[in-house]
C-alpha cells in the first residue's frame, strides 16, 4: 500500500486531535439549523459518531449549523469560521441530537485543491528578421499564427507565464505582444517602450495566477505583436507558459 505524504498524514494528525478534543466535551442540545455538506464531510462526522456509539443506520441526517446558532454551552468565539464547522447529527426515533466539531467543508475543499497536480507546457512563438508594423507571431515550426490559427489545447487549464526578448533597432514608441484566445485578446501582455536610449535587446516577463486566465480544451491559442510609432525590432522570441490540472 503506498504511504500517505507527509502534508496528509500531518492534515490528519492535527484533525485527530480535534475528534479527541470533541469525544471529551461531548456537547448535546437543540438549535435551528441549515445549509449542507459535502460527502467527504458526512463521512467524517458519521465516523466520529459511531465512535461515541451511534451506529450509521441510526443517523437520520447531518446538517450544517450556523455559529451564530450555538447551544450557550459552545463558545467558538476566537475560532476560526473558515476552518472549523459544527455539524448536528439527527437521530432517530426521536434520540436526542449531538454536534460535532471538526474541520470545515470550506477547508477540506481547499486541501483537496491543494494536493491537486499540475502540469505545465510552454509554446513558443517568434519572428525571424525586421519587425517594423504589427503582425501575428509564427509558431516554433515556421507557420504564422492568426485570429483563426495557432496552438490548439488539448485539455483545459490556465495561462500562467508570458515572456519575450527581442531586439529594438530604432525608432520610438510602445510594443505590445498579445496573447489571442479564439481570435480575442485576453488582456495579458509584455510591453515596452522603445526609444533613442533603450534601443537595443529588450525583455520583459509576466506571470499569472491559476484560474485567472482559463482556456477549455479545443480553444486556439495565437500571440500578436502591437507595434505603435516608428519602432523597428528583430528577432522577437516569445514563451507562453500553460498550466493544467492532470
Amino acid at each position: 500500500m503506498k504511504k500517505p505524504r507527509r502534508g496528509v498524514r500531518r492534515f490528519f494528525f492535527y484533525f485527530a486531535i480535534l475528534l479527541v478534543v470533541l469525544m471529551i466535551s461531548g456537547v448535546l442540545a437543540d438549535v435551528a439549523v441549515n445549509g449542507t455538506i459535502s460527502n467527504d464531510v458526512k463521512k467524517v462526522v458519521e465516523g466520529i459518531a459511531q465512535k461515541n456509539g451511534v451506529n450509521s443506520s441510526d443517523v437520520q441526517s447531518i446538517e450544517k449549523v450556523g455559529f451564530d446558532k450555538l447551544p450557550g454551552e459552545v463558545n467558538l468565539s476566537n475560532v476560526d469560521q473558515t476552518n472549523l464547522a459544527v455539524y448536528k447529527v439527527n437521530q432517530q426515533n426521536n434520540a436526542k441530537p449531538f454536534y460535532v466539531l471538526t474541520v470545515s467543508d470550506e477547508a477540506v475543499q481547499n486541501y483537496q485543491k491543494q494536493g491537486a497536480v499540475y502540469s505545465r507546457a510552454i509554446y513558443d512563438f517568434g519572428v525571424s528578421g525586421t519587425m517594423s508594423s504589427s503582425d501575428f507571431l509564427d509558431t516554433s515550426v515556421g507557420v504564422k499564427t492568426s485570429l483563426d490559427k495557432g496552438y490548439v489545447m488539448v485539455r483545459g487549464g490556465s495561462i500562467t507565464g508570458l515572456s519575450t526578448n527581442f531586439d529594438a533597432v530604432s525608432g520610438s514608441g510602445e510594443v505590445e505582444v498579445v496573447i489571442y484566445k479564439n481570435g480575442e485578446p485576453v488582456g495579458f501582455r509584455n510591453s515596452f517602450v522603445v526609444d533613442s536610449n533603450s534601443l537595443g535587446i529588450m525583455k520583459d516577463y509576466d506571470t499569472q495566477s491559476f484560474g485567472t486566465v482559463n482556456f477549455e480544451a479545443g480553444d486556439t491559442i495565437s500571440v500578436y505583436t502591437k507595434i505603435t510609432g516608428d519602432v523597428s525590432v528583430k528577432d522577437v522570441i516569445t514563451s507562453l507558459e500553460v498550466t493544467s490540472t492532470v
